[in-house]
């Protein structure tokens, strides 16, 4: 079995300003040429997972970067889950955030039988 994995997120995109253009950011085409160069290359599996109402990158965009990536080769799962608080950007940054990325996560590591330590819920 693989080493475990610690807690860590990242963001599967780039750029934004949720003021102006909430869920668009700037060069999502450019970026999506950049999931498809990726999926051609990423032999791990990769879960994407946003919110609905993500202010910088919209269920469009994310969705758009998904297919871009899966459709180039990798394996690819998509979650875009309900609403999470104001901006459901910060669900992983939040840490009330942990109740709702913590499942579909060890779910999918599951899965691949990765091995996975859960963050401690917050208090």
């Amino acid at each position: 079995m693989p080493k475990a994995l610690t807690s860590r997120s990242c963001a599967a995109g780039r750029g934004g300003h949720p003021g102006l253009w909430p869920g668009t950011p700037c060069g999502a085409e450019r970026l999506g040429e950049v999931f498809a160069e990726m999926g051609r290359s990423v032999k791990a599996p990769v879960l994407l997972h946003y919110a609905e109402n993500d202010r910088f990158f919209g269920p469009e965009t994310s969705r758009a970067w998904f297919r871009s990536f899966e459709s180039s080769g990798a394996r690819a799962e998509d979650v875009l889950r309900p609403a999470f608080g104001r901006d459901g950007h910060y669900v992983f940054s939040d840490p009330a955030g942990t109740r709702a990325w913590i499942p579909a996560v060890e779910d999918f590591l599951a899965r691949h039988r990765i091995a996975f330590e859960a963050p401690r819920p917050a208090i």
